[in-house]
């Protein structure tokens, strides 16, 4: 209702019209519609967001376990540094495995030197059989748990890792209860509505059993079937149960198949280039083996691949490992190896590199084809040489005694005054016969400089090396790095002339 003043001074009052009564109650229609509105936006972009979140969670997930770098060929993460996919989330957020009657910290990030058994057990790993052997430091690998490692504030501190490869959202330094650093599902999930199904391998320690929400903090992760290789991570959604609709439903987020983050054997080739011979050679003397560090387990698994077959100049004979045994993505070691302790070099023979030749004052120049790390071999070193006293039908032949190849010019020196007349043998020589070249690992026998009654330095036996029998890193010739890739076949190549150093 309004008020009008007339003219002659007088106030009349006058009600609303059904037209501003109308306008009035549109306009506060629209508002109270507004402010639903509003709120249901504002609802339906909260949810958005954490659905958003989750999948983002999801994605940083799968790049925490393992993350392949195409255009570098190589693989970083959970697996490449352990060697196996985490049993459950403590494992990847905190390096902590649970375990009776005390959970544990996994071995922090290290360089580890790589083992090598030839007599491993059913599943390949080292057993303490007595005739596992290390290999140099050169062949280091760095495995182990990445991040920094920790105590709990409680009263009896108990160690762990806040790790690298989650960013967890801000907690208590303990990793256990609602309280603990999480890496959320992106709905904030928590215990009971977290789901854990394990691995066929993992028992939960009945004494010291984490709850679902440790193992899982939230997420719903499946090991399908009792898995040892399938591992499926997904959020449950708003309602933070199974199953639902829009919002609330189950959102499947990290699939990891054994594709996705290891390799079976038989996807696993190596090449034997034979780039030191200029004629075929059988090769079948030489195997080898793929080292592969587990850390959860701390040990080697020493996994033998067959021997190797013919190989043309400049050719390759190729192997594939047999199937059956899951290799994890990242750094591993190639060795090569004898297929049992040789009574010559590696390779059957020393190199000829230079013949000798009949009526010339041109010697003969061998070289001797080392391990990969001499150091570790031991030997004896077997010169023939013709008998000055009947050249065409008589050989000399003198033997070191057992030493290891750091020590080769010492035992050349000795090896000579044993030819030497009055130098300890029988003294068939005028002067030593034997020159060795530090440089280039080479020998040279020059038989006619030693003997008047020599003249001609082609047509004898020359150069042994002998493998101490009882020394089991006779087997060892050649190691290598190399990284295996997930889900294609790695071919693995290696030259035979990696064994001359």
């Amino acid at each position: 209702m309004s008020r009008k003043t007339t003219q002659f001074g007088r106030t009349q009052l006058r009600a609303f019209t059904l037209l501003e009564l109308l306008l009035v109650v549109f306009i506060m229609s629209v508002l109270a519609f507004s402010a639903v509105s509003l709120t249901e936006t504002l609802d339906s972009s909260q949810d958005q967001f954490r659905y958003e979140r989750a999948r983002a969670q999801g994605e940083k997930l799968r790049s925490a376990i393992i993350d392949q770098v195409e255009s570098r060929q190589s693989v970083s993460g959970f697996v490449a540094d352990m060697g196996d996919l985490p049993d459950n989330m403590t494992e990847l957020a905190f390096g902590v495995v649970d375990g009776n009657p005390n959970d544990s910290r996994f071995i922090a990030s290290q360089s580890l030197t790589p083992k090598l058994d030839i007599t491993p057990d059913a599943s390949f790993y080292e057993n303490a059989s007595g005739d596992e052997y290390t290999l140099p430091a050169a062949m280091n690998v760095i495995k182990g748990f990445r991040g920094m490692a920790l105590q709990t504030d409680e009263a009896t501190p108990r160690p762990y890792f806040i790790g690298s490869y989650l960013k967890l959202d801000p907690g208590k330094s303990v990793y256990e209860g609602t309280g603990k650093p999480r890496f959320g599902d992106g709905w904030g999930n928590q215990s009971p509505s977290g789901s854990f199904t394990k691995r066929t391998s993992y028992t939960i320690p009945t004494a010291n059993a984490f709850g679902d929400d440790e193992h899982s903090h939230g997420w719903n992760w499946v090991y399908p079937a009792g898995s040892e290789t399938n591992l499926i991570v997904s959020a449950f959604g708003k309602d933070g149960a199974s199953g639902g609709t829009e919002y609330s439903e189950d959102l499947v987020l990290a699939s990891i198949d054994a594709n996705d983050w290891s390799v079976d054997t038989s996807a696993i080739q190596v090449e034997l280039v034979n780039d030191l011979f200029e004629v075929e050679r059988d090769c079948s003397d030489l195997k080898s083996y793929l080292l592969v560090y587990n850390a959860k387990l701390q040990k080697w698994r020493s996994i033998p691949g067959p021997a190797f077959g013919l190989a043309p100049n400049g050719g390759a004979t190729k192997v594939a490992f047999t199937t059956g045994v899951t290799v994890p993505a990242g750094t591993h070691v190639l060795i090569l190896a004898s297929t049992a302790n040789s009574i010559t070099t590696p390779l059957t023979l020393t190199d000829e590199i230079q013949a000798g030749v009949a009526g010339s004052t041109q010697p003969e120049i061998q070289q001797v084809l080392f391990a990969f790390d001499s150091r570790l071999i031991k030997c004896k070193l077997q010169v023939t040489l013709p008998d000055p006293d009947d050249p065409v039908n008589s050989n000399v032949t003198y033997t070191n005694d057992s030493f290891d190849l750091t020590s080769l010019t010492d035992k050349i020196t000795e090896l000579n005054s044993n030819f030497i007349a009055g130098g300890g043998g029988a003294g068939q020589y005028d002067s030593g016969p034997l020159e060795y070249v530090v440089s280039d690992n080479t020998i040279k026998l020059d038989a006619a400089a030693a003997s008047s009654n020599i003249s001609t330095n082609s047509d004898f036996a020359a150069i042994r090396v002998l493998f101490d029998p009882t020394d089991g890193n006779n087997n060892l010739i050649r190691a290598k790095q190399f990284n295996v890739l997930p889900g294609q076949t790695n071919i693995l190549r290696i030259n035979l002339s990696s064994l001359a150093q």
